[in-house]
């Protein structure tokens, strides 16, 4: 008999979010100029493989894999500290713990790439509409001011904020593809970009790494689980409307470059980076003399779109935090919902990541280290790699799938076949750092394999020794927000939390 689950009406007030919103938060990490302009270029010129835009389909299946395992397993871990719960549950409380290590590092490091990007695209706007040459660093402060200004509002404030850039981030993306197929590279659009002959003609390995670390930060979902209606089927859902989004929004942006510049000139691997790319292409479309203007209006959007995300990532690590301080891994204050707290939840990710952005050295195509860029997202792709590992693990050893359409068996293959990509991704992403662009040193691999491995074995190191020193704490990691067949402690008035462990978060809604 299939369970229907109801939300209790004392929690219906702080429960506010539905799918429609959770989708815009996810889709904001990959809006379409943002993926236009700061992925595909990249992607493009670090694996000179011409049929990129085949690449990111690709990469939306191999994604695809990793959303079945995952998205079955969040119905049913209710708890905002995101994935670290699903690997505690499948792989233990030490594995979890390192996940969540490195997964801070992960999003922090991202959060620092984006900072120097936002200053960098600020600097040629503000050179190019006022002739004024700020310093990149003054620039990175004002974009960390913005995003922690802006992630003050309240959640339904910042998904109607989104919304009104994504739609005007749509249309411009269409006017983009329209141009370009209206005035394509040599005078007839080619559509080899989407030929599987053409998959080697660069690095495959490169181009299908680089493709999936630029599209994490959709996995933030389960991080929402206490301000959903329905968590049960919203998490799922808009995880997967999300992930197919940013794969048609990747595919065609990549496809509309290549038809604009000539499949075989956009992949011609000269390091340009995406702004003096996609400033080319744009010339090729619109003429020399609309060229600076229309370059101008994009780069607003960008910068629209990279604060969207950064935003994203606040809201994300500041739940993760508060779900790890409910499971007494950190301070228990920190969970408790008083404004002070509310205030350095919020402030933490951007200060944290801006100081990062200000102290790292500066690079002239990426605004950071290409090794840090790469490291950045592959912390993120472990993560994920651990969860649908944990949930391989999991389904496999019960039968908690058994009501779905997939059965167990569905997350069983599919966690199964994300570990085996992503996991390679990761391996060959680590021994190949140097082959991913020009200027990076040789012994950047160990860098990278020390962004990974260190957070890790310290997540370990503090789960093994609360085992040993308090039990109680050690046995409350990534418990709070489970209960048999499902249940929500945080939502359930009549169970009580686990023995030590500190009272539910009652008002996320108000983040």
């Amino acid at each position: 008999m299939s369970q229907v689950r109801t939300t209790p009406a004392s929690h219906r007030g702080t429960r506010v979010l539905e799918t429609r919103h959770l989708l815009m938060i996810l889709f904001a990490t990959h809006l379409p100029i943002t993926s236009l302009w700061a992925i595909v270029p990249n992607v493009l010129q670090a694996g000179n493989v011409v049929a990129t835009p085949l690449i990111f389909l690709l990469t939306g299946v191999i994604l695809l894999g990793f959303v079945t395992s995952y998205a079955n397993m969040a119905r049913r871990l209710r708890h905002p500290g995101g994935l670290y719960v699903q690997i505690t549950h499948g792989l233990g409380r030490p594995a979890g713990l390192g996940a969540a290590a490195v997964s801070l590092v992960g999003y922090l490091t991202l959060g620092a790439v984006l900072f120097n990007f936002i200053g960098l695209v600020l600097h040629g706007l503000t050179v190019s509409l006022f002739d004024v040459d700020l310093p990149i660093p003054v620039l990175i402060v004002a974009a960390i001011i913005a995003v922690s200004a802006l992630g003050m509002l309240g959640l339904l404030t910042v998904v109607r904020l989104f919304t009104g850039v994504a739609v005007i981030q749509g249309l411009a993306l269409a006017l983009f593809v329209v141009g370009a197929f209206t005035q394509p590279a040599g005078g007839h659009v080619s559509l080899i970009g989407l030929s599987p002959n053409w998959l080697l003609s660069g690095s495959l390995g490169i181009a299908l790494c680089y493709a999936l670390t630029s599209s994490v930060g959709t996995d933030v979902g389960v991080n929402y689980n206490n301000e959903l209606v329905d968590p049960e089927r919203s998490v799922p859902r808009a995880s997967y409307l999300a992930y197919g989004l940013m794969t048609a929004v990747l595919a065609l942006s990549a496809l509309a470059v290549s038809v604009a510049g000539g499949p075989e000139q956009v992949s011609d691997g000269n390091g340009q980076g995406g702004v003096p790319l996609m400033a080319t292409v744009v010339v090729s479309i619109v003429g020399v003399e609309h060229a600076a203007a229309v370059t101008n209006c994009i780069l607003v959007l960008l910068i629209l779109g990279l604060l969207a995300t950064g935003i994203t990532y606040q809201n994300a690590i500041s739940r993760q935090l508060a779900g790890l301080a409910r499971d007494r891994v950190l301070p228990v204050d920190l969970s408790f919902q008083h404004p002070g707290t509310r205030l350095v939840l919020r402030l933490f990710y951007p200060i944290a990541a801006g100081v990062i952005a200000l102290l790292v050295p500066r690079s002239v195509v990426y605004g950071v280290p290409l090794w840090l860029v790469i490291g950045s997202g592959l912390c993120v792709l472990t993560t994920l790699t651990l969860a649908a590992a944990a949930a391989f693990v999991w389904f496999l050893h019960g039968s908690e799938g058994d009501e779905n359409l997939l059965g167990w068996e569905g997350p069983v293959v599919a966690g199964a076949f994300s570990v085996v990509v992503a996991g390679g991704c990761v391996l060959y992403g680590i021994t190949h750092v140097s082959s991913f662009g020009s200027g990076t040193p040789g012994n950047a691999s160990w860098y990278v394999a020390a962004m990974i491995v260190l957070p890790f074995a310290l997540g370990v190191g503090i789960a093994l020794v609360f085992r040993m020193t308090d039990p109680s704490r050690y046995r409350a990691i990534g418990r709070l927000g489970y209960g048999s067949g499902g249940r929500d402690w945080a939502a359930d008035e009549a169970t009580s939390p686990p023995p030590n462990v500190p009272s539910p978060i009652r008002e996320e809604a108000r983040w």
